[in-house]
């Protein structure tokens, strides 16, 4: 008996810290004063992209405990070729996560966004960090997540990012190098490199408060040294 309340104990205050709500609804309102996004919306076109432009339309949503966004639609935000979208609109496409509230501003892989000027007038499409980079015509953006009272959202991080360096425990470990395992499989049957580089964003984000690194997920996960050099952010 004495030893069957000792394991509970010992696993209780984890058990605590994976019960986490999801965030409240809230609006993804943008935030890029001096550029010619200024005053724009972020919305779902019939395409499934996430666009800005001046419109009246917007993008609800919440943080779910995994770390996914889901729209109020039911929707739930991926990415492909690092632009975002709620469909498979290339074979890249996964579902984009981690997704957190930091410092008051929606983030995801822990980092802002880019945009990129469509094509067609004031029309400009989102994308992650990774959209576009080096070129000089992207336009680097914030998202502000704001509450129906006008408020902005607290911070938040989901358990699914908070768990895998909250404990060292079996089971957190197990968990944390399955979803690694998990990952790399994935990009590699897809064998592109913009969908490896967001994996490996998604892993790296996870990694920066933990005692594993990148390299080592990767490498357990059955990651060649040389492919695990090609696809880790720079």
């Amino acid at each position: 008996m004495r030893y069957t309340t000792t394991f509970m104990f010992f696993f209780f205050p984890f058990y605590v810290k994976l019960i986490v709500a999801n965030t409240q609804t809230f609006s993804l309102k943008l935030d890029a004063p001096g550029t010619n996004l200024d005053g724009f919306n972020l919305y779902i076109d019939s395409t499934n992209k996430v666009l800005l432009s001046k419109t009246d339309q917007c993008i609800n949503a919440t943080i779910a405990d995994d770390g996914t966004l889901i729209l109020d639609s039911g929707e739930t935000m991926g990415i492909g070729r690092n632009f975002l979208s709620t469909k498979a609109i290339s074979s890249t496409w996964i579902v984009a996560e981690p997704w957190t509230i930091e410092n008051g501003k929606l983030k995801l892989y822990g980092a802002d966004f880019h945009s990129l000027y469509s094509g067609a007038e004031d029309i400009y499409v989102m994308g992650s960090v990774n959209a576009a980079a080096g070129r000089s015509d992207v336009i680097e953006i914030s998202i502000i997540p704001i509450k129906a009272d006008g408020t902005v959202v607290a911070d938040y991080v989901a358990k699914s990012v908070s768990s895998s360096s909250a404990s060292s425990s079996s089971f957190a470990t197990s968990s944390f190098l399955g979803y690694a395992t998990s990952a790399s499989t994935s990009s590699t049957e897809k064998n592109s490199k913009q969908s490896s580089l967001e994996v490996a964003k998604q892993i790296s984000y996870i990694t920066k408060n933990s005692y594993y690194s990148t390299e080592s997920v990767l490498t357990f996960a059955g990651t060649p040294e040389n492919q695990i050099r090609s696809i880790i952010p720079k």
